[in-house]
């Protein structure tokens, strides 16, 4: 049975993204309501080869993570109209973590427009619309400081 953790060859030169990071050095949180798409977005940045994943089923828990751990990405997929949700989001935008809202349906960065460093992507995502979003979130600027 072959290792479905690696990468093969040929998805790293298909990439369209050029100087792709180290997936394997990421340390990724992921935070989805639906169980469903936690576990599909678990499994695909798996398959990309990051092994620091760590998961969480509600704000209350992504803001425990944020907090104690480091981070270089956060994946959201939570509601965000709750109080605790935007604690979160508040957590992520003063630690400057990049984040990639996954949503079945409005882009919740037209929600959220104090959002700063995020990128959307549409449920159902495959491996590689994972993997380029992820790479256009990581790649852009998002954890250099303010020029002020």
């Amino acid at each position: 049975m072959p290792d479905v953790h690696r990468i093969p060859n040929s998805f790293s030169k298909a990439s369209s993204v050029s100087n792709i990071p180290d997936f394997s050095a990421l340390r990724v949180i992921v935070a989805i309501e639906s169980p469903l798409v936690r576990l599909d977005a678990l499994d695909t940045l798996r398959d990309l080869g990051i092994i620091q994943l760590r998961a969480a089923s509600t704000a209350m828990q992504a803001y425990s993570a944020v907090n104690s751990e480091s981070c270089d990405a956060f994946v959201l997929g939570l509601d965000v109209t709750g109080p605790q949700c935007q604690q979160l989001v508040d957590a992520l935008e003063r630690r400057r973590i990049p984040i990639l809202i996954v949503s079945s349906g409005i882009s919740l960065v037209e929600t959220l427009p104090k959002l700063t460093r995020a990128e959307s992507l549409s449920v159902p995502f495959d491996r590689q619309s994972l993997a380029d979003a992820l790479n256009r979130v990581l790649r852009s600027d998002f954890k250099q400081p303010d020029a002020t």
